[in-house]
């Protein structure tokens, strides 16, 4: 009896299911909604191989805020209002 493949629970769920053949590869999306797919050969569908090169796909601007922008060099600031 072979060991079943362990695919972290962290990994999400299974989006989608691509490839031809014997290799696949399947595709998880995570609560963050970060996107990871996993290569595997189903050559012997009773013990598949999962590799460990994986792609991930992630947003560049996942967390980040935006940067309130600076006046143009030499242009006096205003001082004399607090911003709310």
């Amino acid at each position: 009896m072979s060991k079943p493949p362990e695919i972290p629970f962290s990994y999400g769920d299974v989006i989608a299911v691509t490839g031809q053949g014997t290799k696949i590869m399947l595709w998880f999306q995570d609560p963050t909604g970060v996107i990871r797919g996993i290569p595997a050969d189903i050559t012997n569908p009773t013990a598949p191989v999962l590799f460990k090169d994986e792609v991930l796909f992630k947003r560049r601007t996942e967390g980040r805020t935006r940067k309130s922008k600076l006046p143009p060099v030499g242009t006096p600031v205003d001082t004399s209002t607090p911003k709310a």
